[in-house]
């Protein structure tokens, strides 16, 4: 619907988030996290990240490079998206949660990112969200916070994303008891 926003100048820094350890397991800051995933009725990307880009990249141990929202939460695409149509809607929606582009545009990426990757899809029923590549982009509802990668490879069907828009279609330990605990993707 949107295109990227354009080249040079467009994106807005390099990524500050910790490399995420093996598992992804949440990063400690010795503080509560604030910044969970969201709920099917939230919406997340809402308040600008005026300081930072709003996708950028982090370092996992085990997947390499990821890409992360602003926050450095974890970000995951849906094999069941065929050319590029978001399909995650009900109970699969409250699971996944878009990250919506506000406003209908591309907000701002991580200068390491390429920008023509970028561009914005009408959810049928959550409305306007940024997807890289041929891939929306969702959060999942059991991460509990930056660095937290739960959802890798449940279903077999949702993976973490590479910074060129590719889905990592590794799978790690531990799926099965997440798919377990949240029941249907």
């Amino acid at each position: 619907i949107a295109s990227a926003p354009p080249a040079g100048g467009a994106g807005a820094g390099p990524s500050d988030c910790p490399v995420i350890p093996v598992g992804g397991a949440p990063m400690s800051t010795g503080a509560p996290s604030t910044s969970a995933a969201p709920t099917g009725s939230e919406v997340m990307g809402a308040e600008a990240m005026a300081d930072g880009p709003h996708v950028q990249v982090a370092m996992s141990e085990e997947f390499g490079e990821i890409l992360v929202d602003g926050a450095c939460r974890t970000l995951y695409m849906f094999d069941n998206d065929v050319d590029g149509e978001p399909t995650c809607v009900d109970q699969c929606l409250a699971n996944w949660p878009i990250l919506p582009a506000v406003d209908g545009a591309v907000p701002p990426l991580a200068d390491e990112l390429d920008a023509s990757l970028f561009s914005v899809v009408e959810h049928p029923t959550a409305g306007p969200m940024l997807k890289v590549g041929d891939f929306p982009l969702y959060y999942y509802i059991a991460d509990a916070g930056p660095g937290d990668i739960q959802g890798q490879a449940v279903g077999d069907v949702w993976w973490v994303v590479a910074p060129d828009g590719t889905p990592v279609t590794e799978a790690v330990a531990g799926t099965a008891e997440t798919e377990a605990i949240i029941g249907d993707y």
